[in-house]
């Protein structure tokens, strides 16, 4: 079979689900088959449709040395979940059958995870509570099927118990849990990332690397991004980032825009009245973004979490009076203004534009492939300046 187009782990999944196996582990198009007819089968069909409903009709005299190379987990899966790493738990006993709420504790969901390529559980939905546990793991299993089991009792999906997996992505080398040069987990392998160069790059000792594609992981996993020819890589760059380690907005329309979430052993919602705008301003600056312009639900200073003086590095360096949590539609609501500003102008909407990045100022050079600066460019950072800086102070 020859797969057509940008082949993601989403499309493994559509074959394991073909044979009847497990969840996705690993699928590749591979390119060193021996010449010889193929099957040339469409990546973007089989999100929906049967792989045998997807090949091309006029793929039957074509031929190749391309081929896809799959792995699936043979025993467990994850079903009905938001992606490959998250859903509700199923066996292998003959046919699939739901592992029910308590049957697995924190070790076994680590083992879990593990065999489906993904990275540590980070949400353990019903299995907190040993009664009728039926997995006893210690933690160095390969598989969920290797751990000694006391029962095989089986349950309605209404009663199976639900896992979160994170993606299998590490930083190493960094200040903190947050910061370092990127690795992924692929193919039971730690690499660093070799990122495309749009990506920042460091200088690092040449050893190998996993390729990612940077287009690609804008609307998918990343380590569904892996260029097919990356397995013989080895380079000497790599991606530094950091990310916050302790505060982040959800679903926004932008990276400086959204609820908040603090960490606090686990991602939880900051309520309103808990953040004033000292606070905001503290949390805004955290993000690499400029001054809050917007601060909803956050005015009141009744039941006030955190009392911020305006000078901290971090929102969780402001003393606290209490942790209260709340749901997702009682959470406050920042705004924070994108970091550019105009300077040496006759007004506020007119001069030299200066990004902050990095935690520095500095004047911005247009650069690109397409042709010179165009006034649509500018119309593109004028509507940034005069929406999100309405509120802000030229030093935000």
């Amino acid at each position: 079979m020859g797969p057509y187009g940008d082949w993601l782990l989403e499309d493994t999944a559509a074959v394991c689900r073909d044979l009847d196996c497990g969840s996705a582990v690993y699928g590749e198009k591979r390119k060193d088959f021996p010449q010889s007819p193929v099957w040339w089968v469409s990546s973007d069909c089989v999100k929906k449709f049967a792989v045998r409903d997807c090949v091309y009709d006029s793929s039957s005299s074509s031929s190749s040395s391309s081929g896809l190379e799959v792995k699936c987990s043979d025993s467990v899966r994850l079903v009905s979940g938001p992606s490959l790493c998250s859903g509700s738990v199923q066996i292998w006993d003959q046919s699939w059958t739901w592992v029910c709420e308590g049957a697995l504790d924190q070790q076994g969901a680590e083992v879990l995870c593990r065999e489906l390529g993904c990275g540590a559980p980070s949400l353990l939905q019903g299995a907190l509570s040993p009664l009728e546990q039926t997995f006893h793991c210690e933690g160095h299993e390969s598989a969920l099927m290797d751990c000694p089991r006391s029962g095989s009792e089986t349950c309605s999906s209404g009663a199976a118990v639900n896992l979160t997996c994170s993606e299998p992505l590490r930083l190493v080398g960094g200040a903190s849990r947050c910061a370092g040069t990127v690795e992924m987990r692929h193919r039971g392998e730690w690499r660093r990332m070799e990122p495309n160069r749009h990506w920042l790059l460091e200088d690092i000792s040449a050893s190998p690397v996993w390729g990612v594609l940077p287009y690609c992981v804008k609307k998918a996993a990343v380590r569904d991004c892996v260029d097919d020819y990356s397995s013989s890589f080895s380079s000497s760059s790599g991606l530094e980032v950091k990310c916050s380690d302790s505060v982040r907005l959800v679903s926004g329309p932008s990276l400086c825009s959204g609820s908040v979430q603090i960490w606090d052993q686990s991602w939880t919602w900051v309520c309103e009245g808990a953040l004033d705008q000292q606070g905001a301003e503290v949390l805004c600056r955290e993000l690499g973004c400029g001054a809050p312009s917007l601060l909803q639900g956050a005015l009141s200073p009744l039941e006030q979490t955190f009392h911020c003086e305006g000078h901290e590095s971090a929102l969780m360096d402001c003393p606290r009076s209490g942790s209260e949590t709340c749901s997702s539609g009682a959470a406050v609501n920042l705004t924070c203004s994108e970091p550019l500003r105009l300077v040496g102008g006759a007004s506020r909407c007119a001069g030299t534009v200066e990004m902050r990045h990095r935690g520095e100022w500095r004047r911005m050079e247009p650069y690109g492939y397409n042709g010179p600066w165009v006034l649509e460019d500018t119309a593109a950072v004028l509507m940034f300046l005069l929406f999100f800086l309405r509120f802000s102070t030229p030093d935000g």
